[in-house]
């Protein structure tokens, strides 16, 4: 089971977020992104990555791929989405410098995979905890890694925004793709304008509480909104 909801929030004029979920190939296939760039650069960008992904992964995942196989299908939907918006910002200059970051995951029986770029987030959850299956890519996050910022001043500070890596801003893709085993877990994909409004903490709790339904993604947007909602807001949660 699966369930997404995107908001706009309380501040921003438009909702630049996007999800997709689709099954396809005998996989379950789960997409975030987060457009910027601009007025209207943003949400082409977000709605041209999702849009790229569904179709690359359309086309190749089959029941009996290998899961080298779905490594590279999870690659190629990733750089075909990075080259299409590439193209699009350089003849178009209205959408120069637009990006978008991207949470995807991919999951076959108890098997996932899963790669990000960006601020958009990955977790996994079972009874105990939600735990980040991902690492920010920010400039805050390289801060907190030379140990120039603390996690907790991270959580606040001014520059929190500022992404060091997405797709459509750099010719060649930078990603990682990881594969895990699910035992249970339920998987959480969201954008920022979530993971900056609750805590993992509170994350956590809203997910145990509703489990995977649609009043558990309900209930992650709108405790989202009434901390502040400063930016879209999305989740997607999924669970066997």
């Amino acid at each position: 089971m699966y369930y997404g909801r995107t908001d706009i929030g309380k501040v921003r004029k438009e909702n630049q977020d996007k999800f997709d979920c689709f099954e396809t190939g005998g996989a379950v296939c789960l997409v975030v992104c987060d457009g910027m760039g601009g007025a209207k650069g943003g949400k082409v960008a977000s709605d041209v990555c999702v849009k790229t992904v569904r179709k690359v992964l359309t086309d190749l995942l089959t029941e009996d791929m290998t899961e080298q196989d779905v490594v590279r299908a999870v690659k190629t939907a990733t750089e075909t989405a990075n080259k299409t918006i590439l193209a699009l910002s350089e003849n178009d200059e209205s959408l120069s410098g637009m990006g978008t970051t991207l949470a995807l995951v991919i999951i076959r029986d108890n098997r996932f995979f899963y790669t990000h770029l960006g601020d958009s987030r990955i977790y996994a959850i079972d009874d105990t905890a939600a735990v980040r299956l991902t690492k920010d890519h920010s400039f805050v996050q390289e801060m907190v890694d030379l140990g120039k910022l603390t996690p907790e001043e991270a959580e606040n500070h001014p520059q929190k925004n500022i992404i060091t890596n997405a797709v459509g801003i750099h010719e060649e893709v930078e990603q990682t793709v990881k594969a895990d085993f699910l035992n249970g877990r339920k998987l959480l994909l969201c954008s920022d304008g979530l993971s900056n409004m609750l805590s993992d903490l509170e994350i956590f709790d809203i997910v145990f509480r509703y489990k995977v339904t649609e009043d558990c993604v309900s209930a992650l947007v709108s405790n989202a909104i009434n901390k502040g909602g400063t930016d879209n807001i999305t989740a997607v949660i999924y669970g066997g």
